[in-house]
C-alpha cells in the first residue's frame, strides 16, 4: 500500500492528519520555503522536488486552499 502525503503544509493538515490516521501519512509537502525541512506533529515537511524522487511510492492528498489548488497540479507533473 502506498503511503500517504498531505500536500499543503498550512492550518488544516493537521486536523487532516487526525482524521486520516498518522500512521498513512507519511509526512507533508509544501511549496513554502519556510515550511521545508521543518516538522508537524512528528512528520517533515519536504520540498515538491523531494516528491518527485519518491512519486512511485506515494499517493498525494493536496490540502490547500481551492486558488493554489491549479498551481499545485501543474507543479506536480
Amino acid at each position: 500500500m502506498k503511503q500517504l502525503v498531505l500536500y499543503g503544509a498550512g492550518n488544516i493538515v493537521i486536523e487532516w492528519l487526525n482524521v486520516l490516521g498518522k500512521e498513512i501519512v507519511l509526512c507533508f509537502a509544501d511549496s513554502d520555503s519556510n515550511k521545508i525541512g521543518t516538522c508537524i506533529q512528528g512528520k517533515h515537511v519536504k520540498s515538491i522536488q523531494d516528491l518527485k524522487e519518491i512519486k512511485d511510492d506515494i499517493k498525494i492528498f493536496v490540502s490547500a486552499s481551492i486558488a493554489n489548488r491549479e498551481k499545485i497540479f501543474f507543479t506536480l507533473r
